[in-house]
């Protein structure tokens, strides 16, 4: 009677058991099936798939239980020819028991085209020799993203080339442009030197103005050619001493600062990794105009310091908060402009100043902005009327 209890409940604790494997087995394969990639378990020694999650079968279009009972590989048939040898070396490095890289093959679909896979593979079961007998697979249908690489090498080319025809346009079109220029000037000059004494003083005038908007034209079509190089031009960044450019730009507006009776106070200024003849031409703008828009009846003085600060400090949407920046600061006593055009001033072309009392094109602080959008800043500016100006590039660290 006791053996019988005993057997009842033995009996009863395997059903338990039994019941207690199949609650998990199912939990796993709603997991399994819940996975977005192909999942499947190979075996060596029957060449084929033994079990395969229904992605598989969703993709390819294949029965789920033909595949895991087939007497051959039905998978493997639906490889592409081309990439069949890749697979089959992939699955001899398996067999050896290799770690192996990933392995990327072209496989049919149910709707007869192919579909981009990435499959991962490990080694699942091994003989009592240590052998591989089984290996699982989790493959990824990474068609999509093939499609947007292939998508983007196809625009970055059709980039290139936009590219190439840009500064061959825009350098047939500043010689095409400057040449009648030239020759205006110079047919302009030969008159009024050979006969200045016949000429009214108008006449003079008119001929002066003519020769100023010649000047004026030539340096609108170099500042537009710079322009368009910037967005053309690849990105060499070198470690650079902001100290060091800095003086050169001094030295090369030697004449303009004596002729201006301007100081210049430069703060210790850090080295950036940065495109050196870009940021060069980025100060002599920046000094160009603060010697240009000096009060008639105060010297320039020009303040250049650096700090560092956190893009929360920043009053740019693109700063990033927590990101460190160098702030480089260029200040100046001159006429300033109202406050109310501070975020327009970048604009090509915009100018808020008297054209005939105040040279220029318009086109120099929207250089110096796209300059610093290339090496990922920002620059701002502050001003009031008579209070000078204040010009703050943002480079991050």
């Amino acid at each position: 009677m006791n053996r019988q209890i005993c057997e009842a409940r033995e009996s009863m604790k395997k059903k338990k058991q039994i019941k207690k494997l199949k609650k998990s087995k199912d939990f796993l394969e709603h997991i399994l099936h819940a996975i977005p990639s192909l999942i499947y378990v190979y075996d060596f020694d029957k060449q084929r798939i033994i079990y395969n999650n229904k992605n598989i079968a969703d993709i390819t279009g294949l029965d789920q239980d033909l595949l895991n009972h087939a007497e051959i590989d039905l998978y493997k048939n639906l490889i592409h020819d081309e990439d069949r040898p890749l697979f089959d070396a992939h699955l001899e490095e398996l067999k050896s028991g290799n770690d192996v890289a990933p392995v990327h093959y072209r496989i049919k679909n149910k709707n007869g085209d192919y579909s981009n896979l990435a499959s991962k593979d490990l080694i699942y079961k091994r003989d009592k020799n240590g052998k591989p007998t089984q290996y699982v697979s989790v493959t990824t249908d990474v068609s999509d993203t093939k499609t947007a690489q292939k998508q983007l090498l196809s625009k970055n080319i059709e980039l290139e080339e936009k590219n190439d025809e840009l500064k061959y346009f825009a350098s047939v079109a500043s010689h095409d442009l400057k040449e009648p220029l030239r020759k205006i000037n110079m047919f302009s000059k030969m008159i009024l030197d050979r006969d200045a004494e016949q000429f009214s003083e108008k006449s003079k005038s008119n001929f002066n103005r003519i020769t100023v908007s010649i000047e004026r034209m030539e340096q609108l079509i170099n500042d537009l050619l710079s322009y368009s190089e910037l967005n053309t031009a690849a990105i060499y960044l070198e470690a650079t001493d902001l100290n060091t450019v800095v003086d050169k730009v001094l030295a090369d507006l030697k004449e303009a600062i004596e002729e201006a009776n301007a100081t210049f106070e430069i703060s210790d200024l850090p080295v950036l990794e940065i495109i050196p003849s870009q940021f060069s031409q980025v100060f002599t703008n920046l000094f160009h105009n603060a010697l240009k828009y000096a009060k008639k009846d105060e010297a320039p003085l020009i303040q250049v310091t650096a700090k560092m600060t956190k893009g929360e400090n920043i009053a740019i949407p693109d700063a990033e908060p927590q990101q460190d920046y160098f702030q480089i600061d260029i200040k100046d006593n001159g006429i300033g402009f109202p406050s109310e055009v501070e975020d327009k001033v970048f604009d090509p072309f915009k100018r808020f100043h008297d054209r005939e009392q105040y040279s220029g094109t318009g086109i120099g602080l929207a250089i110096c902005k796209r300059i610093l959008v290339r090496h990922n800043g920002f620059i701002t500016a502050h001003s009031e009327v008579n209070q000078g100006a204040t010009f703050s590039i943002f480079l991050p660290c």
